[in-house]
């Protein structure tokens, strides 16, 4: 009886390892999936918040980039530079190619910040997040669809063990 406890413990030992290191990715992802959740709602308020109570500036565009994204859509970006209160605060945003025109590195371009934390700021007309919303919402969508496989494929496979109990899991 003894032997076979201890033949058993390293198989338990191999499965606990197994289901730890499957386990791995999951957890990064969800951790991930966690943050930028986070990131994006933390970003969707500081807008409001700017688009609310902003305090309009001018700053000074230090270089500016045209660019077409893989969805055929002109974007440009803008990196700026501004002062509040004698303190210096340099931005890179990129903003809808529909929306602006591209202006010349050294030029004023219009922003807004927040004045209880003047490193927030945007520049108006630049305050929607659709695009990003609608991202977010598929990659839910992909995130549950694995989720789903990778369950249906768990319990397939153990449906195997039950109906089969002599066959090995590299077989399944």
């Amino acid at each position: 009886m003894e032997k076979e406890e201890k033949i058993q413990e390293p198989k338990k030992i191999k499965e606990y390892l197994l289901i730890g290191l499957a386990l791995s990715p999951a957890i990064l992802l969800f951790i991930w999936f966690v943050w930028f959740h986070y990131s994006t709602f933390k970003a969707q308020n500081d807008l409001e918040a700017i688009e609310e109570r902003g305090i309009e500036a001018g700053a000074l565009l230090l270089k500016s980039t045209e660019s077409s994204s893989h969805r055929s859509m002109e974007t440009y970006s803008f990196v700026y530079e501004y002062t509040v209160d004698g303190r210096k605060y340099e931005k890179d945003k990129y903003v809808d190619g529909s929306k602006y025109v591209i202006y010349d590195e050294g030029s004023s371009i219009p922003i807004k910040y927040l004045p209880e934390d003047p490193s927030i700021s945007d520049i108006p007309g630049n305050f929607g997040l659709e695009n990003q919303w609608i991202q977010l919402i598929v990659l839910d969508l992909f995130l549950l669809i694995a989720v789903l496989i990778g369950i249906f494929n768990y319990r397939r496979k153990q449906r195997k063990k039950i109906k089969n109990p002599d066959i090995l899991d590299e077989e399944i």
